[in-house]
């Protein structure tokens, strides 16, 4: 299926599981099955055959003008990253944007554009999710249609908290023109996708 770093929803278990996996390790937030998703089990039951991924894949058709594939560039830009710093390195950043770098690592901040959006809107979220599985349960929607929804709606709320900016601000040394963070050149915005589907096991 190749390599994927996102948001995955899985409506097993009578659970909904946000899950983000980088190099193996899980960041999990769970919904709690509350009364109000008991009343609409039936809709539960039918997006439970369903898993929605949203996220960068590696086999995104989006153009890449990096050196490193796009959902390399989303892990980095979630959690940050320490760069050795060369010789070589050095000399160009001086000569290039005019920084002298003392330190052994250049330190490129973390900007969560995939956590932090989620947790900040948990609540709409979840209101989302119990209309889409009444909407299925009184047969106005597929639960496909629905689950695809879901991951859509995620997608709007990642796409507008990156187009307000994701703290922290760009170096004005390294920014060449005037935009928020993460749309340097528009393409790790444009390949945040949704995938719905069935999981095998």
């Amino acid at each position: 299926m190749g390599k994927f770093f996102g948001n995955v929803f899985d409506f097993r278990d009578r659970l909904v599981t946000v899950v983000g996996r980088h190099y193996g390790a899980t960041m999990t937030t769970n919904i709690k099955w509350t009364r109000r998703w008991r009343a609409f089990e039936k809709g539960i039951r039918e997006l439970s055959q369903y898993r929605v991924r949203v996220g960068v894949f590696s086999d995104s058709k989006t153009e890449n003008p990096h050196e490193i594939p796009l959902w390399k560039l989303a892990e980095i830009h979630e959690f940050g990253l320490d760069i050795p710093v060369t010789p070589k390195m050095r000399g160009f950043l001086f000569s290039r944007f005019g920084v002298r770098v003392r330190k052994d690592f250049l330190h490129i901040p973390g900007r969560s554009f995939l956590r932090r959006p989620f947790d900040e809107h948990q609540r709409s979220l979840q209101d989302f999710m119990i209309n889409e599985a009444v909407q299925v349960t009184q047969g106005r929607r597929t639960a496909k249609y629905a689950a695809n929804r879901i991951g859509e709606y995620l997608r709007k709320i990642i796409h507008n908290a990156i187009l307000e900016g994701i703290p922290p601000p760009l170096n004005p040394a390294f920014q060449d023109r005037d935009h928020p963070p993460l749309l340097d050149s528009g393409a790790l915005f444009n390949a945040i996708e949704v995938r719905v589907h069935k999981p095998r096991d």
